[in-house]
């Protein structure tokens, strides 16, 4: 062997020790390299299945760096996937002219003691938020994110709180004077603050990695809020929001995943409890169908919810099935049961529960680690998971099982070699008309098809979608009602790992059937005389006077039942209810309202009002004139004209999308309560010319 030169191996000794050097001092960070996707109710990653497995932290953005390497470092020896964390942290402004809403609990950053780290702050000379860029603000979020790719972790990253830890919604309101909870999501100005936050962190260039956080595999998804609220107001208003902000945020960042980050509280008829009955302002399922919305989740705390485990099982069972019907992923991403004698077993049974439905995954709450002293944190709510632990091996074992079936399930996608076999539509047939708004659609098989892709849209070159969703089975019926009298053009996609194969007569039309002449928006019989019932229902305007709703069986149209409605009328001159779930919310074809209705006597003034998903309302009003005889009344739709107070929407009327309707009594000349009766509240068709 031929000896190498004295010199040559100096200089290639003395650049390893270089290397070695920098190598220790600057870190080298490479971000994960395939972003998450949802395909239906699955998430995937580079493909193949993609079951989540992971854990909150609510501070690791402000904590020092040594505690974020524990924090991750301990994630990943758990066998976790992703790490759900806080993209926020706002105070008022620097010098103190407006108020910091929440302060530092203690000495460690797991007590939410930033130690100086802000990222949003008031700015009295520019009159707005400002950001802090630097080593003691967003910086220290630049590192969480490349140290998590680095080591293969996904980020879930919150752009703000519904409550006041570290600012939020709270912060806002004091940076504009806001009075309640619900003027954070309908103030133009906390709006547009919001839609500025989301955008500078969004396209913000990491200092670590030299990347976008829009374009870095690393982070799994944005999402909205840390638990929406908009407490006793219709849900419409935070399922316009959500509309409106998660089309904005695909706007600025169409790699990324949109959620919510809500609990997971249903709005339905009968719902029992804050969990079901839309008393918080949510609407979980018709959040999740919002198109810019691409996985669902819920959080479960039966201890602070009085409930039990076992209430538990059914809550995460309502989810998954929930996100089959819809076609979207959804994921337990906070839970916490605080006795340790049964934590395990208690999220052994969720867990499993999960495993069995083929829930998309798991978030527990909450993942810490010591502080630079050494201390734990003081777990006051008996939450706190930390490794090595009994309970942290416990959950490292069912992160291994969701991984291990992740991987079955790609492995049995890699046996299909063969793209799948041909098949074709069967019904609704071509041409077909009359057709039912909530069709049953059927297909041939496709041999080995592991999925089936199923389009509708208004047009034959489907540029105008209205449905796209994966099923596993060869028929399909859609969630959500077709419109009336509607030519729609379907299609068929067969799949699996092969490749794909569309049905041979894909693009088949169809036309729905015209709206009946009668379309019940309320009778009074779905309650079976349960005041309770009436009342999840039919929400009182809290900004109006007082009024109470009852159901009557003597004075009504026909039927057991008619609604009473006993009203007061004072200042500020009005008072209403709103129905919380219509049966219908297509109203495309009818062309008026009728109603039975007994009035009481008064000057005052009976209004019936609708409004559009977007906000945009619609009312038509007349004096009772001192009549008091019950007779149908029938409005046509164009005589409803939009009140001055509503500044959303296109000033156009679009029946195709309606979100609530309400029933409102205003004062005439003098102050006073009353009571008239109400029953048999339709949608008709044929109405004739304007009255």
């Amino acid at each position: 062997m031929k000896r190498k030169s004295h010199s040559l191996f100096c200089l290639v000794g003395l650049c390893l020790i270089l290397m070695t050097v920098f190598s220790r001092n600057l870190p080298v960070y490479s971000a994960a390299s395939s972003y998450v996707t949802q395909v239906g109710a699955n998430f995937l990653l580079e493909g193949k299945p993609f079951y989540i497995t992971g854990a909150n932290n609510h501070y690791i953005q402000f904590a020092p760096q040594a505690e974020v390497d524990r924090i991750l470092a301990d994630a990943v020896a758990m066998k976790l996937n992703v790490l759900r964390i806080w993209g926020f942290l706002d105070i008022g402004s620097l010098d103190h002219s407006v108020a910091t809403v929440w302060n530092s609990y203690g000495p460690n950053a797991y007590d939410l003691n930033t130690k100086g780290v802000y990222f949003q702050y008031w700015d009295p000379v520019e009159n707005k938020p400002v950001y802090n860029n630097g080593v003691n603000g967003l910086q220290k979020l630049d590192y969480v994110i490349a140290k998590a790719g680095q080591l293969g972790l996904k980020l879930i990253i919150v752009l703000t709180n519904n409550w006041q830890h570290m600012g939020g919604v709270p912060q806002y309101m004091t940076w504009y004077y806001l009075e309640h909870q619900y003027d954070f999501y309908i103030n133009d100005k906390a709006k547009q603050a919001y839609k500025d936050w989301a955008n500078h962190l969004i396209t913000r260039e990491n200092t670590k990695t030299k990347i976008s956080y829009r374009d870095d595999p690393a982070i799994m998804a944005w999402e909205l809020m840390n638990e929406p609220h908009c407490d006793n107001v219709t849900t419409k208003v935070l399922t316009n929001w959500v509309a409106e902000m998660s089309a904005y945020i695909k706007q600025l960042d169409p790699h990324h995943l949109v959620a919510i980050g809500d609990e997971g509280f249903f709005n339905r008829i009968n719902g029992t409890g804050a969990a079901y009955n839309g008393s918080s302002g949510l609407d979980f399922e018709e959040n999740l169908k919002i198109p810019t919305v691409d996985f669902g989740t819920y959080h479960l705390y039966p201890d602070w919810w009085k409930t039990t485990p076992e209430w538990g099982v059914q809550y995460i069972k309502d989810h998954i099935n929930t996100g089959k019907a819809i076609g979207k992923p959804v994921i337990l991403e906070e839970f916490g049961w605080q006795n340790d004698a049964s934590k395990e077993k208690v999220y052994g049974m969720w867990l499993d529960t999960i495993y069995k439905e083929n829930g998309a995954g798991w978030l527990f709450w909450r993942l810490v680690a010591p502080a630079e002293n050494g201390t734990r944190p003081v777990d006051s709510d008996h939450f706190d998971i930390y490794y090595p632990s009994g309970i942290a091996a416990s959950f490292k074992n069912w992160a291994q099982l969701f991984t291990k079936k992740g991987t079955a399930a790609a492995n049995n996608a890699d046996t299909n070699s063969v793209v799948p076999g041909e098949f074709n539509l069967v019904a609704p047939e071509n041409g077909a008309s009359k057709v039912n708004i909530t069709p049953a659609f059927t297909w041939q098989s496709s041999a080995g098809a592991t999925n089936y892709e199923i389009t509708i849209a208004t047009d034959s070159s489907f540029s105008v979608t209205v449905s796209n969703s994966l099923t596993t089975e060869s028929k399909f019926v859609p969630t959500t009602p077709l419109s009336y009298d509607t030519t729609y053009y379907w299609k068929v996609t067969a799949l699996n790992d092969a490749g794909k194969q569309v049905a041979g007569n894909a693009g088949a039309s169809f036309t729905t059937e015209n709206m009946p002449r009668v379309n019940i928006i309320d009778d009074f019989e779905d309650y079976n005389g349960s005041a309770y019932a009436l009342n999840s229902m039919y929400k009182r305007n809290t900004d109006g006077n007082n009024v109470k709703v009852a159901l009557d069986n003597v004075t009504k149209n026909d039927g057991k039942y008619g609604l009473k409605y006993e009203y007061t009328l004072t200042d500020p001159g009005f008072c209403g209810v709103i129905k919380q779930k219509l049966r219908n919310t297509n109203w495309q074809g009818a062309t008026g309202i009728q109603f039975w209705l007994k009035p009481d006597g008064s000057d005052n003034y009976f209004t019936i009002q609708f409004q559009e998903t977007n906000g945009e309302a619609w009312e038509y009003g007349f004096k009772l004139a001192g009549s008091k005889e019950a007779k149908i009344y029938q409005i046509p739709l164009e005589n409803f004209g939009k009140p001055g107070w509503c500044k959303v929407g296109d000033n156009k009327l679009n029946l195709r999308s309606i979100s609530n309707f309400s029933i409102y009594m205003g004062k005439g000349d003098n102050d006073t309560t009353g009571v008239v009766y109400i029953d048999s509240i339709a949608l008709v068709g044929n109405l004739g010319a304007k009255k």
